[in-house]
């Protein structure tokens, strides 16, 4: 089986590009090389096809998708800090381009798609309820970024195209997933970002009170949910992929102290606007349906994440 993943010199992308190798699949990689670096793939690059193009450029994608049966769909325009900054080029690549990408992918003989949405689309509750996960239908009274706008966009898309034309598709919504290969810069994301600090000596820095929470999922988990919707058939629905171990911000820096036995100090920086107060999803309609549960423990994960990290202190 031909799996192309797009967005593949990125830390989902190339996690996954390893994952399905390893597991005898036919491997391609479409990126950009925006974010993605090939320093991500160097020890598999001899072993797949890498083309290096956008997603709106049709005929870079179109070479891609010869003889495609797969698609996992990570390319897009990322990272907490960059969205905020650059709200339209948020919709130029994560609406504008996904529809062209999604053009060719009609013509094409792919028969899956799995799109990497995000948690991102279920904003920010103007008023904190009690409940403590989110479940796929909560979307009242929110405030959604840019971000998440264009992610539910791409879902509906996917919706449409299982619908009408016949593509079996799903959505998945990651909880902050981490693990090897993200980006740490401060252009990243927080597990990344605390564990490149540490490595450095660096403080920790927390934005508010350290009492917001996220659901971190590690990476290998993350490609075992896309294994699991391969073999599934999706009918174009969306899940939510992450663990249900809510943990604050403080309870992550004290953890990646813990794990590097470094004694750095944490150090508290005004909130910001755009940062979610809480974020833990409801998994079980991927338990249900897929068979999915996440495995790793974030502190097993972080671990992992730490050590890999330290060999590739260049990476």
């Amino acid at each position: 089986m031909h799996i192309l993943v797009t967005g593949g010199a990125g830390f989902i992308g190339s996690n996954q590009a390893r994952y399905f190798l390893d597991r005898g699949f036919d491997v391609s990689v479409l990126d950009d090389f925006s974010t993605g670096t090939l320093g991500n793939l160097n020890n598999i690059k001899d072993k797949i096809k890498i083309f290096r193009g956008s997603i709106g450029d049709k005929e870079v994608v179109r070479q891609a998708l010869k003889d495609v049966d797969v698609i996992l769909h990570n390319a897009a325009f990322l990272g907490v800090v960059n969205v905020v900054e650059n709200p339209w080029k948020v919709f130029q690549v994560n609406a504008h381009d996904n529809h062209t990408f999604f053009e060719q992918v009609l013509n094409s003989p792919a028969k899956k798609l799995i799109f990497a949405s995000s948690s991102e689309v279920y904003g920010e509750p103007l008023e904190m309820s009690d409940k403590k996960r989110t479940g796929e239908t909560d979307y009242i009274d929110y405030r959604v970024t840019a971000y998440g706008i264009a992610k539910k966009l791409a879902e509906s898309a996917c919706k449409v195209m299982y619908e009408n034309y016949g593509i079996d598709t799903c959505s998945f919504r990651y909880f902050n997933a981490y693990g090897p290969y993200q980006l740490s810069s401060p252009y990243g994301f927080v597990a990344g970002i605390f564990l490149r600090n540490a490595l450095e000596n660096k403080p920790l820095t927390i934005f508010g009170d350290g009492h917001q929470t996220r659901a971190f999922t590690y990476v290998q988990d993350v490609c075992d949910a896309n294994l699991l919707a391969i073999n599934t058939k999706t009918k174009g629905d969306y899940f939510n992929i992450g663990t249900e171990r809510e943990t604050t911000m403080l309870e992550l820096a004290n953890l990646v102290k813990k794990i590097s036995g470094k004694d750095i100090p944490i150090i508290y920086e005004a909130a910001r606007s755009y940062d979610s107060r809480r974020r833990c999803g409801d998994s079980e309609k991927a338990r249900h349906l897929l068979g999915w549960t996440p495995r790793v423990e974030l502190e097993e994960g972080l671990t992992k994440t730490w050590e890999w990290m330290q060999n590739n202190s260049k990476a």
